[in-house]
């Protein structure tokens, strides 16, 4: 009958010395492979559409995160794309926004004059 999992050796060193040697080898195979392979153990960052410097457009974001740039639900931003009144555009059943059209159309929206005094806007 062989050994069970507990029964198992842990660890093959017997003194301190053998330790240290074991983890200072496994530093250098690290420091070895880090040397041939720079990037290969960094985490891999995972992207969605173009990323790049010179993109010929604005990403597209996604209702929640135009509902957190507005500062209104999603629910609610979904239902004025859905009326026609707010900027997005669809791609399959996507519904996506452009921050920069967003943006062009609450200034489009804004009700009230900031050229108006102090004393004018208490009215």
């Amino acid at each position: 009958m062989g050994p069970t999992y507990h029964e198992a050796p842990i660890s093959t060193a017997t003194n301190e010395t053998e330790v240290s040697n074991a983890l200072s080898l496994r530093t250098d195979i690290s420091a070895r492979h880090m040397r041939r392979h720079p990037t290969s153990l960094l985490p891999r960052r995972r992207t969605r559409g173009i990323h790049e410097a010179g993109a010929p457009f604005t990403p597209l974001i996604d209702a929640r995160a135009a509902g957190r740039l507005l500062g209104v639900p999603h629910t609610w931003l979904l239902a004025q794309a859905r009326a026609g009144r707010i900027p997005h555009h669809r791609l399959g059943h996507y519904v996506r926004f452009n921050a920069d059209d967003l943006k062009q159309w609450l200034g489009e929206t804004r009700i009230g004059d900031d050229r108006l005094s102090g004393a004018d806007r208490s009215r």
